[in-house]
């Protein structure tokens, strides 16, 4: 054989001929007997179709699929040249017939004398066993001959007849002796993995002619517990081969092969595990029998024959689950198992048992007392259990029935408390006193599944209580909680997916929605919460501990070791009066999120003081004194019109205000106490409310707001009425929080004297006003411009013509479909906006038609006499309109002009410019010195004047008298 690369002569010690000639010889015997070994197990496997067949050969003994039937011994060693097998050298013919003729006598043999596979893998195993054996030996005899041998070879060594022999490496053949050691475990694994479901099968075939299980438990036990140690000694074989091949092993071709083998009994392994998976499913599902108003067990699902127990069910299922193979891509049953279990007592029991609570007080009756009734019988027949194929052992059965009720109609509570229920609501302490005995009722229920369904394995109790109850995580925060009450969400999650437990967030909603008062405060309840909050926490308390105790639920310790945490149910209860005000706190603003979403915010309602009536008739003029005016007018809010919506929300934050402040909370020290967390948290509530209407109303209407000005007058109105009433509404409230005598619970209310304000949300309802009149302004002034803007865009050009054209004709038009959009705006504005507020909006967009006029006229170089007095009427039909715009906060039309004059800051220019084009050279220097033209400037005057008047003396006198920035121009 020629030596490995990289390996020189000096590397390794020399032996002499004969010595490595021996041991070439058992080298190639024990080649031999893997061969046979593992052909023999490979027939056998091809038997049952169920492992691929594996055959070691060459120098390095690769392996070969047995799916190809018709390999030869010439043919395995034809892809490595330098490692052939000088024993099957050149017979690929003669290795054909061979293997045919022995693969036709093992079948013959195999047909006459049985097929008995598992004696055949204990065969093989013996063999392989004895083949490690001979292989150490192998290496051992090689050291022994490397340490006593020579250092030179001999001479004659080329007179050898085996050439193979000439460059014999020591070193090369102890590598080789452990390559074959590594195949020869890698066999052992695999036949042990293959014994192991043979014994698996001849199990199986026991129970099906009615045979029993020598070992302790029974048949579907043992083959769980063997179909175990198939998949240990499967991934044994696995974990070796891949250590092989990081070690530079077998090639490519080998693994690939033994990859194969592993596949095949990888498959196996997995109709087993199904089939044994599908056994303890069909047992669970014959033992426990759940029904609205029963639960059945019985230790055996298939009668006298039958091992497939309800514990055997069990076992098996957690031997599957502790040996999943996470290359056979198999689930953890036995949590599977679980989840049916809970979910189908949940459905059918515990969620029906808090329907008939909810029902029952909704209806004004209490919780309807159960009778439970539990019954055993050792013996096969229950007349009590429903019959069933297959149900056999003892049994035991838990029966209950509502009084009032009956019998299998748990979900009928709303009919059967119809003919019964006054108008009259059922007092909170019996609502509290039913929900302890709901769940009273469930403790018996639980306790009855912990003893007889789960047998009081602490395992299955966990599994179970995880789905019920979820768990209760060392890093959660001691308030955390399902969300409860408005906040809490539909059961859009699956049950693997609630961390707190399908159960436990039902039970959480039902203490949240029943047990915590809603209704409307009264001095009985609030006198009684103290003694209230006691007795939940009695009744959960002892809930809460039973289920610890049973395994259903475990409680980590707190950080810093100060007791244990409590589930989301034992929170609520030891914090009820928090939870009672944060209920109250939910309930106010659902109110409130209620009445922006669902209120009609089209209709209005009038608010504020008309500051301005009686000072016409009292003021002659501007600068009398009005002796009616105290002074304080500058802080009433004027009249105008706010949204129902927002009256009625203020109304809602007086009323949380006044429930913070009332004294019945601080009549003694118990309820003081009790009801320390309320006035803080309906202070919270009350700012809240606001930063909702903040929130809500711009997202909701804010298409409305946008485009449609009434809506946005309406939201302007609502923001400015907020403003001024929060200026001075925490100094309403402030000194009616009680005093500071701890006793009384005045700590609280102490420092809510001193913080007690709102003042700070003035700026963002200012803020937003401002923001929303300002944004519909400037979308007017858009549309303005597209009105009137680009029908008078050429305007200035078509004033030198000495008749009438399209232009003059268009501006008309312009003018008049101005007049009329802001004639609508007016009409929409009027009884919604306050005078001043409705005079600033109106002048500015009054000033954004007199600003497009005047753009024209103040640029056009040269102007017609015609063009003038056609600019003249048409500017004093524009003051006539945009004055009747303001016609409704005056009594006369002199009057609504004196006002336009107030609220447009280009209304003197404009009423200026059109008196100019009436006017001679003569008349406009009389008119400069009365002042007309004083909101003109100096050169707009000058242009005016070179356009509309012909080169002339009187012309330069008048336009040096405008100064000399006129005379340049």
């Amino acid at each position: 054989r020629r030596p490995l690369d990289g390996l020189t002569p000096t590397a390794t010690l020399g032996c002499t001929m004969s010595e490595s000639s021996l041991l070439q010889q058992r080298l190639r015997s024990v080649q031999k007997s893997i061969r046979k070994a593992t052909r023999e197990a490979l027939k056998a496997a091809e038997s049952e179709e169920t492992l691929s067949g594996i055959i070691v050969g060459g120098g390095e003994g690769f392996l070969v699929s047995s799916k190809n039937d018709r390999y030869t011994e010439g043919r395995t060693f034809e892809s490595d040249g330098e490692n052939d097998d000088p024993n099957c050298a050149g017979t690929g013919t003669r290795g054909e017939v061979d293997e045919a003729k022995e693969r036709e006598a093992f079948e013959l043999g195999m047909s006459l004398f049985g097929d008995d596979t598992a004696a055949i893998e204990r065969e093989c195993a013996e063999r392989l066993l004895q083949v490690e054996g001979e292989l150490r030996d192998i290496v051992h005899a090689g050291r022994e001959t490397r340490r006593l041998g020579t250092q030179q070879r001999p001479s004659s060594a080329t007179a050898i007849a085996d050439e193979e022999l000439d460059e014999v490496d020591e070193a090369d053949l102890e590598r080789e002796a452990r390559s074959l050691a590594a195949k020869v475990a890698f066999l052992r694994r695999c036949t042990a993995a293959r014994a192991a479901l043979e014994e698996a099968e001849a199990l199986a075939l026991t129970e099906a002619t009615g045979g029993s299980s020598s070992t302790e438990g029974g048949t579907l036990v043992d083959a769980a517990r063997i179909l175990s140690e198939a998949v240990r000694a499967l991934e044994e074989a696995e974990d070796g081969l891949a250590v092989a091949s990081q070690n530079g092993g077998p090639n490519s071709a080998d693994v690939d092969v033994a990859q194969r083998i592993v596949d095949s009994i990888r498959s196996h392994t997995r109709r087993k595990r199904v089939d044994l998976q599908v056994r303890a499913a069909t047992a669970l599902d014959a033992c426990i029998i759940l029904t609205a108003d029963s639960i059945s067990v019985s230790s055996t699902a298939g009668g006298k024959k039958s091992s497939d127990g309800l514990a055997d069910a069990y076992e098996t299922l957690a031997l599957m689950s502790s040996s999943l193979d996470s290359q056979l891509n198999t689930v953890d049953r036995l949590d599977d198992a679980m989840l049916a279990l809970s979910n189908d007592l949940f459905q059918l029991v515990l969620k029906p048992l808090l329907i008939v609570y909810k029902e029952s007080v909704k209806n004004g009756m209490t919780f309807p007392k159960i009778d439970f009734q539990e019954s055993s019988n050792s013996g096969s027949g229950v007349t009590s259990v429903p019959p069933r194929a297959g149900f056999g052992g003892p049994t035991h059965k838990l029966v209950w029935k509502h009084h009032d009720l009956p019998s299998g109609s748990i979900c009928t509570i709303g009919e059967a408390a119809a003919t019964k229920t006054s108008k009259a609501t059922l007092p909170i302490k019996q609502v509290i006193a039913s929900f302890g005995e709901a769940l009273t009722s469930i403790r018996t229920i639980l306790a009855f599944v912990h003893e007889h369904v789960l047998l009081e394995r602490q395992d299955l109790c966990r599994l179970f209580g995880r789905v019920l109850f979820g768990e209760v995580l060392e890093e959660s925060r001691d308030n955390e909680m399902p969300r409860s009450g408005p906040e809490k969400s539909l059961s859009s999650q699956s049950p693997k997916d609630d961390r707190f437990g399908r159960f436990m967030s039902e039970l959480v909603n039902v203490a949240w929605d029943i047990c915590l008062p809603s209704s409307a405060f009264s001095p009985d309840l609030l006198s009684d919460l103290h003694d209230l909050s006691e007795d939940v926490r009695k009744y959960v308390s002892a809930f809460e501990q039973d289920i610890v105790e049973k395994n259903f639920l475990s409680l980590p310790l707190r950080s810093g070791g100060t007791g244990c945490k409590r589930s989301p149910l034992g929170e609520l209860a030891a914090n009820f009066e928090r939870r009672y005000a944060e209920k109250r706190r939910t309930s106010i603003l659902a109110q409130g999120r209620d009445l922006l979403l669902k209120g009609d915010y089209h209709n209005t309602t009038e608010v504020g003081k008309d500051v301005y009536a009686g000072r016409a008739s009292s003021r002659k003029s501007p600068l009398d004194f009005d002796e009616n005016d105290d002074g304080m007018q500058v802080f009433e809010l004027h009249k105008c019109a706010i949204s129902r919506v927002a009256a009625e929300l203020m109304d809602l934050v007086q009323r949380t205000m006044d429930f913070a402040v009332d004294p019945n909370y601080f009549q003694n020290e118990s309820s003081a106490n009790a009801l320390a967390p309320l006035p803080p948290t309906l202070y919270r509530t009350s700012r809240e409310l606001f930063d909702l209407f903040r929130a809500v109303i711009p997202s909701t209407h804010g298409n409305e707001i946008s485009t449609v000005p009434r809506t946005a007058a309406v939201l302007h109105n609502d923001c400015v009425f907020f403003a001024h009433r929060l200026l001075t509404f925490g100094l309403e409230y402030r000194d009616r929080f009680p005093d500071t005598d701890p006793a009384c619970g005045g700590n609280s209310a102490a420092a809510l004297r001193k913080i007690c304000t709102f003042v700070d949300l003035v700026p963002p309802f200012r803020e937003l006003a401002d923001r929303t009149m300002v944004n519909t302004i400037e979308r007017q002034k858009r549309q303005l411009a597209d009105i009137v803007g680009t029908r008078i865009s050429i305007l200035r050009d078509a004033l030198r013509s000495d008749e009438g054209v399209v232009e003059w004709t268009d501006a008309e038009t312009a003018l008049t479909a101005g007049a009329y959009h802001l004639k609508h705006l007016s009409t929409a504005w009027v009884p919604i906006l306050s005078r001043d507020v409705y005079g600033r909006a109106m002048g500015n967009l009054v000033d954004t038609v007199f600003s497009l006029y005047l753009g024209q006229v103040l640029v056009a170089r040269d102007i017609s006499e015609a063009a003038s007095h056609f600019i003249g009427a048409l500017f004093r039909d524009a003051g006539c309109k945009m004055a009747d715009l303001f016609s409704s906060n005056a009594s006369s039309p002199e009057e609504a002009t004196r006002v336009s004059q107030n609220y447009c800051s280009l209304w003197d220019k404009f009423e200026a410019v059109g008196k100019f084009m009436d006017m001679s050279l003569l008349d406009i220097s009389n008119a400069l010195s009365a002042g007309v033209f004083r909101s003109v400037t100096g050169p707009e005057l000058t242009r005016l004047i070179k356009a509309t008047f012909e080169e002339s003396k009187r012309r330069k006198e008048l336009i040096k008298v405008l100064g000399p920035d006129a005379r340049n121009l």
